[in-house]
């Protein structure tokens, strides 16, 4: 619930701010796509890896 409800206010914050070319529009929606999946299944799975969880997964040989 916490993760629909970041998404909405990303949602909202982008059609405040100033329209963009075409080709950021698209790349925007992509990632906002993206990261609001990634949010909802690790919000609904306990075996999807949270975001931090991941960094440490992927980065955690420099500790």
């Amino acid at each position: 619930m916490i993760a629909l409800a970041f998404f909405a206010l990303g949602l909202l914050e982008w059609i405040r701010t100033n329209p963009k070319p075409p080709g950021e529009a698209v790349k925007f929606w992509v990632l906002f796509s993206v990261l609001g999946c990634w949010s909802v299944l690790a919000s609904a799975f306990t075996w999807w890896p949270q975001p931090n969880q991941l960094t440490h997964l992927l980065l955690g040989w420099l500790e």
